[in-house]
């Protein structure tokens, strides 16, 4: 009796232990269901899950609907050929779960998403939260399999789990894979995978390695498991180190580099050259940049740019040819031709089919990402599909990858707030003016209004005004056939002492050519008026310009760039304010640095900063220049009274008796960085703007895409 009992004491915990195990089973198999979709992006593996929680956890009807949800999204993900599956799925949940009440209207929303024609249809953006954050200048580059992140930091390269451990949308503990060596990023264009996941590039630029002791930048390839650096054997100078342009691409194994290289504009192209030694070869023809290397090493797409004046301006063609350089054809043309308006980085899909790059309208950082099919036999590409960047701020950093599961990878800054603020002079408690963006603020003689640079009429940088003590912002409409694509106010602007005029540095665009400039802009009729011209800004330019305080000139600052040796040479010159002969106040030995100039109450001086780090006052009327600070300040401007100059260092607002001595520090209880400062005419008040956020990066996926996407094929 005694056994008998016992063997029902074991069967029943047996069958006890069972259900315990079966209850887990449901939960533990969604969460491996979630991790095959979101970390490994394995839809299909994941689907089968869902589909066996659904048949043998039914009872479990919360567990059963999630699933089922979840089920529906994966088909959504694998593109409108599963679109069908995706609605079975919602229906069910509708029509069978109703007590759920939750997972049922998310159901319903999802439904009305695929059903609706009227509504534009979006990817799914997630964030990858990083706890050791990302290198301030922009650097990481996603693996092929979508599971490690490369990056430089600290003149070393590193490597990061996408995907930790407790959670697929937190990263993972980073690993060093070298000692430093010099390496670095900006941009993301300096660290590049190859095909099969095995290599990783990296610039570096060892210290004065040029003929002329100037540093010139090295390829090196590591393995992606960690050893030594193999350096390749090609230079990377010239015009190619101008920035995106250094952007380069590996084949598998690391055999064979794809780098672009010219020593002038004119002749910037793509060149191939095996990384072990050997001769390097031109692949497309100039000015092209930036290739990409399809997955299986057969294609090869490239930016296509245009020559303005040694002025690599007009990048709106993406362009896709054999791997040598053989049967090129057009994939994509912006349609935005106003300077500025650019493209930028294109990547390929895991299957070879499909494109995606990044656009930008002028005067903004990148903001859309574009995706199409490729042109294939000299066929047409696909009609692209547009998606707005998560956030307002955009992108100046190159798309992070794509990869095999279906993710664009893609680095975005932390959120920008900028706005227009003012501040007692003697410091205190700022207050905020304007609710969006603003620059350069500049008060009218009565004081009573700030002109700014602001964002609150449209998409683009306009002349705007706000009352000193707070209230409605108004954008002004510029007369005498104004136009945001012909012109452009590149900032500093300084009002005239009678309120009827302002002058400011500007770029007008006349038959694709940009030609830089001083303006002045007459209040009454809102028409601009051009000073001077000069240079196109690749070749320097006129700019930082002030009314002289008894209205009758304008001084600002010419600089001149020369392209061959890159050495910038800039004076201060004064005009008539009806344009005319111009006076050069300073020379070579006053180093004049390229920022905002300050003519005195009285007029017999003008303050500038320098380029050896120092604050200078030098005579209007021309002469030796004396230093009044050894700071590297910037955005000076005069006291009403002339005793006093306030600026900018270390993003915090300084103020200095105009005969020199110590700075004073200005609280403006904000931890923002500050720049642009202006003093009120009735010498109580400073405006400037302040900039908070936007200096951190995040790691965004961009998802479920593939279905709004229209392919050729």
């Amino acid at each position: 009796m005694k056994t008998i009992r016992m063997a029902l004491v074991v069967v029943t915990l047996a069958v006890l232990g069972g259900a315990l195990v079966l209850t887990q089973s449901g939960q533990d198999l969604f969460q491996q269901a979630l991790v095959k979709e979101q970390a490994d992006g394995d839809l299909r593996g994941a689907i089968a899950i869902y589909q066996r929680i659904v048949r043998d956890f039914a009872s479990d009807r919360t567990l059963a609907a999630k699933a089922l949800v979840q089920m529906g999204r994966c088909y959504e993900k694998l593109g409108q050929a599963e679109a069908s599956e995706a609605r079975k799925a919602y229906e069910r949940v509708v029509r069978e779960f109703g007590e759920q009440k939750d997972l049922a209207a998310e159901a319903r929303a999802r439904l009305a998403g695929l059903t609706s024609s009227t509504e534009p249809q979006k990817p799914t953006f997630r964030q990858i939260r990083i706890p050791t954050k990302l290198p301030a200048d922009g650097s990481g580059k996603l693996s092929p399999d979508g599971q490690t992140l490369a990056y430089v930091e600290g003149g070393s390269l590193w490597a990061m789990p996408v995907h930790g451990k407790s959670d697929p949308n937190i990263a993972g503990a980073p690993i060093r894979l070298t000692d430093p060596m010099h390496a670095w990023d900006t941009g993301n264009i300096c660290v590049e995978w190859s095909p099969d996941g095995k290599w990783i590039g990296v610039v570096v630029e060892p210290p004065r390695s040029g003929k002329d002791g100037t540093p010139v930048e090295e390829l090196h390839v590591v393995p992606a498991a960690g050893g030594t650096p193999r350096r390749v054997h090609a230079r990377v100078e010239g015009w190619a180190g101008a920035a995106y342009t250094l952007r380069y691409a590996l084949s598998a194994g690391a055999d064979v580099l794809y780098f672009a290289a010219g020593k002038e504009l004119k002749d910037l192209r793509i060149y191939s050259v095996p990384t072990r030694g050997g001769d390097a070869r031109p692949v497309t023809a100039p000015i092209t940049r930036e290739p990409t290397l399809s997955p299986d090493g057969s294609k090869i797409a490239y930016v296509r740019g245009e020559n303005f004046k040694e002025r690599l301006l007009n990048s709106k063609e993406i362009w896709v040819a054999s791997v040598d350089g053989s049967a090129a054809q057009l994939a994509y043309r912006l349609p935005d031709d106003s300077p500025g308006a650019e493209v930028r980085g294109p990547i390929w899909s895991p299957d070879g089919q499909m494109l995606a790059f990044l656009t930008r309208m002028p005067q903004r950082l990148y903001s859309r990402v574009v995706v199409l099919s490729a042109p294939v036999g000299g066929g047409p590409a696909g009609e692209p599909a547009l998606f707005e960047l998560p956030g307002t701020s955009g992108t100046d950093n190159l798309l992070a990858g794509w990869t095999r599961n279906n993710r664009i990878g893609m680095l975005m800054r932390t959120e920008e707030r900028r706005a227009i603020y003012t501040v007692p002079a003697a410091g205190g408690r700022a207050v905020q003016l304007t609710p969006k963006a603003g620059i350069e603020p500049a008060w009218t003689p009565d004081g009573k209004h700030i002109y700014f640079l602001g964002f609150h009429g449209g998409d683009r940088v306009g002349l705007e005004v706000v009352p000193a003590e707070g209230g409605p912002v108004e954008r002004l409409a510029l007369g005498g056939g104004y136009s945001e694509n012909r012109w452009g106010i590149n900032g500093d602007l300084s009002v005239s002492p009678d309120g009827l005029r302002i002058c400011f540095p500007g770029a007008e665009t006349r038959e694709n050519e940009i030609s830089l400039g001083v303006f002045t802009l007459s209040m009454r009729e809102k028409l601009p008026t051009r000073l001077t011209t000069h240079g196109n800004g690749a070749t320097g330019g006129d700019g930082h310009p002030v009314w002289s305080p008894d209205g009758k000139s304008i001084a600002f600052i010419r600089a001149d760039l020369d392209i061959t040796s890159g050495n910038t040479t800039a004076n201060i010159h004064v005009i008539p304010r009806e344009g005319g002969k111009l006076r050069q106040v300073t020379t070579a030995a006053d180093r004049v640095r390229l920022d905002s100039l300050a003519w005195s109450p009285d007029g017999r001086a003008i303050a500038f900063s320098a380029g050896d780090k120092t604050l200078r006052i030098v005579p209007a009327a021309g002469g030796a220049s004396r230093i009044l600070a050894e700071v590297a300040g910037s955005g000076l401007t005069w006291s009403p009274d002339g005793k006093t100059l306030a600026y900018v260092l270390g993003g915090a607002l300084w103020r200095i008796p105009a005969e020199g001595g110590t700075p004073t520090r200005i609280e403006t209880g904000l931890d923002a960085r500050l720049r642009g400062p202006a003093w009120s005419p009735d010498g109580e008040t400073i405006a400037f703007s302040a900039t908070s956020g936007g200096r951190e990066h995040e790691l965004w996926l961009m998802e479920d895409f593939l279905r709004l996407v229209k392919t050729v094929r």
